[in-house]
C-alpha cells in the first residue's frame, strides 16, 4: 500500500513557494492552484496556492 502525503506551500513569496515546489515534485496542473507530484517510494502531493494571500479562498 502506498502512503500519501498532501501538502499546502504557504507564504507570502510566490516565487520561493514555487521552488520549493519544484524541488519537491513535478508540475502536474495549473489553474487557481498549482499541483506538484512526487511518486517513487512514497505519494507526494504538494498544493501551491497561486494567488496567496491575496485570496485565502482558493485553499477551500
Amino acid at each position: 500500500m502506498t502512503k500519501t502525503i498532501c501538502t499546502y506551500l504557504l507564504g507570502s513569496d510566490p516565487d520561493l513557494r514555487e521552488k520549493l515546489a519544484k524541488q519537491l515534485g513535478k508540475k502536474a496542473t495549473s489553474s487557481d492552484i498549482c499541483l506538484y507530484s512526487y511518486d517513487k517510494e512514497f505519494c507526494l502531493e504538494v498544493v501551491d496556492p497561486l494567488r496567496y494571500p491575496d485570496k485565502p479562498l482558493v485553499l477551500f
